[in-house]
């Protein structure tokens, strides 16, 4: 996968922790599409008012189209 495109995905995934009440935990990364992205690790709940990856997971699941087209994934 393109480098950008993991960053965006990660970025999606880890940003904004200051709309969510909850003090994030880190865990490490279990999405498949945002593996190998040089990082391991992501905290939840996020901005996104997610509570867990798999919740995340469905929404970056839209994205893999993109990532495919790109040939790299």
């Amino acid at each position: 996968m393109l480098p950008s495109v993991k960053f965006l995905l990660l970025f999606f995934l880890h940003s904004g922790y200051g709309f969510n009440l909850k003090k994030p935990k880190c865990e490490p990364i279990t999405i498949p599409l945002c593996k190998g992205i040089g990082y391991n690790m992501t905290a939840f709940p996020n901005s996104y008012g997610h509570e867990k990856q798999e919740e995340a997971g469905l929404e970056v699941h839209q994205f893999y189209p993109l990532v495919e087209v790109s040939g790299v994934y």
